[in-house]
């Protein structure tokens, strides 16, 4: 392959078994966004696909290893690196463009910076389109290290890392360095315990350049949560970053030495939207938006559940609309509504005296259970579902990353006549929730009815029942 190339498409399907080999490309002839080289396992198998290896330098590092290579793709693989040195999942370097590495796992005890599940240094050159998506993901000193830093601007024009799942790794979850029109979407990065540091950061996206949409994340670490430098979009164009949950710290672990659940330095024209920021440290702030400009700001829940600052912010410039946020201050914390209110910001904001949490998970909870934010929030026409999915009210939205229907505003609709041959919708859906209905037992949020009776249903969420 790597001899002759290719004068077409080529897919190449792999029998369940562990294979003891290392995959290596370069610069493939004539393959194209036409002639992609695909690797993936046969539909017929009822058992993984492995591949293992054992690196021992920098000449072999890694399992699957990318060297210039174009329009090729990995789906479906379990990878194991036996070496002690550079023994890495994927690796990628100089220019690659058109690669996607989808449904890979890959696990290493090792807190080497050289031992990583995904890592891709594009140093001084120009490369296009990495795809990361629904790989598995744990240990090593970066779960996913993109560095594409070239002459002082972003080696790397379109990055996507949607439903990974990130756990323990040492340093960093996610290392995005010098990229732009970039999606970071939908990802589950767990880094307290394991051979996770106390110092960890969560998701670092570190930017050059416009376009860049981080939606839908769940993270939970120890010293940094969510950490946007340099990100830029336009006036016409503005980055997003919403629907995402942070946690930082963890007092069962009594890891309470973090400092920002988002730390948002140097940005501008971007949005920061119906987000759920939670800090359960000491130290820093909950979230901390710091130089850049243009930025707005809305439908946030800001939380402080220890002692400390919540809220940081650099200047009138550093964000120019910010309203319709709420503030949770528990244990003698500060710098909640009545600071930003002292800044000019959040008219419309809300103070909660008590928790609006079914509990401090972010993954399986931080679920909002909070009336007083149901309605509070502000139309935005840029965040039309929640972090699960579902759809947001067109006039009234909930504060956060849920779209919360509180029970009382849950009805079956009013009593209804009907005739022969008519039919008439009852309930209304909840994002997550589960139902029964008696007396046919349906289990959907509405159903249709065709025959007269009296139906009533039971309906269980996050929230309660």
């Amino acid at each position: 392959l790597n001899t002759f190339g290719v004068c077409g498409p080529v897919t190449f399907y792999a029998r369940s078994g562990t294979y003891n080999e290392r995959i290596a490309i370069s610069n493939l002839l004539g393959s194209s966004a036409t002639n992609t080289v695909t690797f993936t396992t046969d539909t017929n198998n009822s058992a993984p696909v492995l591949l293992t290896y054992s690196s021992g330098s920098s000449s072999d590092r890694a399992v699957i290893y990318l060297d210039g290579a174009n329009y090729v793709s990995f789906d479906g693989y379990d990878l194991q690196n036996n070496g002690g040195s550079y023994a890495g999942g994927v690796y990628l370097q100089n220019s690659n463009n058109g690669i996607t590495l989808n449904g890979l796992s890959f696990s290493s005890t090792s807190t080497s910076s050289l031992n990583n599940p995904i890592e891709a240094y594009m140093y001084g050159v120009n490369s296009e389109d990495l795809t990361i998506t629904n790989c598995n993901l744990g240990g090593g000193y970066y779960g996913i290290r993109v560095y594409c830093y070239n002459n002082g601007g972003p080696g790397l024009n379109g990055l996507v890392v949607e439903n990974n799942t990130i756990t323990n790794s040492y340093y960093y979850g996610m290392y995005l360095y010098y990229h732009e029109n970039s999606t970071i979407r939908n990802n589950n990065v767990d880094m307290v315990g394991g051979i996770s540091n106390t110092y960890a950061y969560g998701l670092m996206c570190y930017g050059y350049g416009t376009g860049y949409q981080i939606e839908g994340n769940r993270v939970h670490a120890g010293y940094y949560g969510l950490y946007c430098y340099n990100l830029s979009g336009t006036n016409e164009n503005r980055g997003l970053v919403a629907n995402n949950k942070i946690l930082l710290g963890d007092t069962a672990t009594s890891n309470t030495i973090g400092y920002y659940a988002l730390y948002f330095y140097n940005n501008g024209y971007m949005r920061v939207a119906h987000n759920t920021f939670i800090s359960q440290t000491t130290n820093g702030y909950t979230a901390y938006f710091g130089s850049g400009g243009l930025n707005e700001v809305h439908n946030n829940i800001f939380g402080r559940v220890n002692s400390g600052s919540c809220l940081y912010i650099n200047g009138s410039f550093s964000i120019t609309a910010m309203d319709n946020n709420a503030y949770l201050l528990e244990n003698g914390a500060s710098n909640g509504l009545s600071y930003a209110q002292g800044l000019g910001f959040d008219a419309n904001g809300i103070e909660l005296t008590t928790s609006p949490f079914d509990s401090l998970d972010v993954f399986t909870g931080l679920t909002t259970c909070e009336d007083t934010l149901v309605g509070a929030g502000t139309p935005l026409d840029y965040v039309t579902e929640d972090i699960d999915g579902g759809g947001r009210s067109t006039t009234a939205p909930t504060i956060g990353a849920h779209e919360y229907i509180s029970p009382g505003a849950f009805t079956l609709g009013e009593d209804t006549k009907i005739c022969v041959g008519e039919s008439v919708e009852l309930g209304s859906s909840i994002v997550g929730a589960t139902y029964s209905w008696t007396p046919n037992g349906d289990t959907t949020g509405t159903i249709v009815v065709t025959t007269p009776g009296t139906y009533g249903v039971t309906v269980n969420s996050d929230c309660g029942q």
